[in-house]
């Protein structure tokens, strides 16, 4: 018998709300930007520390804070919070319905 993937993490979709989500990636923007609490508009433009290398510092602590792999189209379409936050719903929405091709 298969277990699915989100079983094994213990995850569901009630686990992965988007107050969830949207405070696991503050956690992110804190340990990666020192800014506890990010606007959905903070950008490249507007927060220091968001360069290319803070962007790749980025991708990774979300990577290893949510324990998924983020595609290139994802990395690009990275250019504010509320985006990034965005992409995590989808991505998860996809995970805890069983689309790990995605993932």
């Amino acid at each position: 018998m298969e277990t699915h993937p989100s079983r094994w993490l213990g995850l569901t979709l009630a686990s992965m709300s988007e107050n969830n989500i949207r405070e696991r990636l503050c956690k992110v923007f804190s340990k990666v930007f020192n800014c506890p609490d990010p606007q959905d508009a903070a950008s490249p433009d507007n927060l220091a520390g968001w360069d290319s290398l803070g962007h790749l510092l980025l991708v990774s602590a979300i990577e290893e804070e949510f324990k998924i792999k983020l595609t290139t189209e994802d990395i690009f379409q990275m250019v504010n919070f509320r985006t990034i936050q965005s992409i995590l719903e989808e991505r998860l929405s996809l995970f805890n319905h069983g689309d790990t091709e995605n993932q």
